[in-house]
């Protein structure tokens, strides 16, 4: 059984099975709640309870203080829910805070030859805390680094991915390939994410590996189980769409997700022609990664389509090359 549990002041919700900790709850929903240790040891993810019952609570470390105990206060990686919930954040206006977590390869994989997808897996304890559109640094044992969007859900600080070109002579990526086995997350860093309190249609371009950043955008719009249509427009060659059963799954799945790769080699994107392309343009929140030329074209055909300036949102390439 599932309930309700209502955050204030920032007005977000999200459902927690009874088995559940509210802050487990929050994370799997994609909704943003401060946190640090996720052990019960540090307290950061405090919250006055207003309005509901708690279940049994899980065995933790922090001492709350006489005062605490008075106004109610619990830790949301250790309470669990009886009914439905309201909430007060205690550190709500809080903003996510600059981490530094050594974390372990646990996958590498090649799609394509060009590409590469990279795993990572934090300690249970330290895991990452980002929205959707931010980019970390990732620097390998001998120091060498690489500033890149992080490509999975915020719903999961704990298992991130990230997408690389391999080009010709990169020491980063060489370095991958000879089996390095750990990584330093420092960060994040950005301040372009989804306007969860839209309710207009989603759509999201992206120009080659920029589908990374794209990709985290569309995984915390579907954690949310936010009800609009969400078109994705990926422009980049046929041998280079390394994420094509991942795009096709989704239309699969969903009945309003619209898939639309397109070729830049062989002319079948006419981005002047965008508003044709996709027809709800003008009533739509766009999300754009792709190059400085492909942007400007974008953002011109956009907002001579009427799309208000505020709702364009350019997001930060998916890869910094060497």
């Amino acid at each position: 059984m599932s309930h309700l549990v209502r955050l204030l002041p920032t007005g977000a919700s999200f459902q927690v099975e009874e088995q559940e900790s509210l802050l487990e709850g929050a994370l799997r929903s994609g909704v943003a709640v401060p946190y640090n240790c996720n052990s019960g040891t540090c307290g950061a993810c405090k919250a006055r309870l207003i309005e509901g019952g708690l279940g049994p609570s899980r065995f933790h470390d922090y001492r709350f203080s006489e005062a605490e105990r008075i106004e109610g206060i619990l830790l949301l990686c250790s309470a669990t829910a009886a009914s439905d919930l309201s909430l007060e954040l205690v550190d709500a206006a809080a903003e996510i805070p600059h981490q530094q977590i050594e974390a372990r390869i646990a996958h590498l994989q090649q799609p394509t030859p060009h590409h590469l997808l990279l795993q990572l897996r934090t300690p249970r304890t330290r895991t990452l805390r980002f929205r959707a559109g931010q980019s970390v640094t990732l620097t390998l044992p001998e120091g060498l680094q690489r500033s890149l969007p992080v490509a999975s859900c915020p719903c999961n600080g704990m298992i991130l991915e990230f997408h690389l070109e391999r080009l010709a002579g990169d020491p980063f990526v060489a370095a991958l390939e000879k089996g390095a086995r750990s990584v330093q997350i420092t960060g994040p860093e950005g301040q372009v994410g989804l306007d969860e309190h839209s309710s207009r249609p989603l759509l999201f371009l992206a120009e080659g590996s920029g589908l990374a950043v794209v990709k985290s955008l569309i995984e915390h719009t579907l954690a949310l189980e936010l009800p609009q249509p969400i078109t994705l427009v990926w422009l980049t060659p046929p041998d280079a769409r390394y994420l094509d059963n991942w795009c096709r799954a989704l239309v699969d799945a969903l009945d309003d997700f619209t898939y639309l790769p397109l070729d830049p080699g062989v002319g079948s994107l006419q981005l002047v022609q965008l508003p044709t392309l996709v027809p709800q343009l003008a009533n739509s929140d766009l999300y754009l990664a792709a190059s400085e030329s492909v942007a400007a074209a974008v953002s011109a055909a956009a907002l001579q389509a009427g799309l208000p300036a505020g709702r364009l949102f350019t997001l930060p390439l998916a890869i910094s090359r060497p």
